[in-house]
């Protein structure tokens, strides 16, 4: 599994301290799901913490939260970032939240930040969701619109530069998951009592250096670089961060979709 490894969950978790797109994100995401207002909180995909840290400044006193993560890794430096009894953390996979023994069913809110789009089986995790929530709980997840297959965003020059480099060390240029097409995943959210509730299309301004960084987590990088060894990969993002200004301001469209529980 891409995200297991210790080295991994750490340089991801200076990545999410060091620069501002979780930040950014998670400012969002608590808005939509009304974290205020919630009493028991699901996290999925809770990566180092950053999401159940966002969500504990705006709950109350009373209110809980458990991040679920598929990488032991990411839970163990969760466990070490975040010292709050309202928080715990459980290591699974968000398609297999059935299968939790002792995890609570009555959440009223579920989030997931930068995560949702790389689950393999949104079906069952939807499915997962609506057991382990009560009517009228809040779901709210988060995805880039480049993932999107009714939304635009643009091609910055370090894409085309990461592109070129890969190619340069592999036959097809860089890989990409399948593009997610909305009205199908929310046909399966559905399914399993899940209706939406909003969209919102949000940008985040930030550098060419940022996206430089982003990929320098190895999980990242290797979804696009799959084939190329460790080596061959910091020597792929070396040549690309020469070819570009990191200062360049980009635009990176995000795309939150609100689900309720019926």
């Amino acid at each position: 599994m891409p995200w297991s490894s210790r080295l991994n969950a750490e340089i991801y978790d200076r990545f999410v301290r060091e620069h501002g797109v979780y930040r950014w994100l998670n400012e969002h995401l608590v808005e939509d799901a009304e974290i205020a207002a919630a009493r028991r909180i699901l996290d999925l995909g809770c990566g180092t913490g950053a999401t159940v840290s966002a969500c504990l400044a705006r709950m109350t006193a009373g209110a809980e939260i458990v991040g679920v993560d598929a990488a032991r890794a990411m839970v163990e430096v969760a466990r070490a970032n975040l010292h709050d009894s309202r928080a715990s953390f459980e290591v699974a996979p968000a398609a297999e939240l059935s299968g939790v023994t002792g995890l609570a069913s009555d959440f009223d809110r579920v989030v997931s930040n930068a995560a949702f789009w790389q689950f393999r089986w949104p079906q069952r995790v939807f499915a997962g969701i609506a057991e382990r929530t009560s009517p009228g709980a809040l779901v709210a997840f988060n995805i880039p619109a480049e993932r999107l297959v009714d939304e635009e965003a643009s091609v910055h020059s370090f894409q085309i530069a990461l592109d070129s480099e890969i190619r340069s060390e592999q036959t097809g240029g860089s890989t990409q998951d399948p593009a997610i097409d909305p009205g199908q995943l929310l046909s399966m959210a559905a399914e399993s009592h899940l209706e939406p509730v909003a969209r919102h299309r949000r940008v985040y301004q930030g550098t060419q250096g940022e996206l430089v960084e982003l990929m320098s987590i190895p999980a990242m990088i290797g979804r696009v670089a799959a084939g190329l060894d460790e080596e061959r990969r910091d020597a792929v993002l070396e040549r690309v961060r020469r070819r570009i200004d990191p200062d360049e301001r980009v635009e990176v469209p995000w795309v939150t979709f609100v689900l309720r529980r019926r």
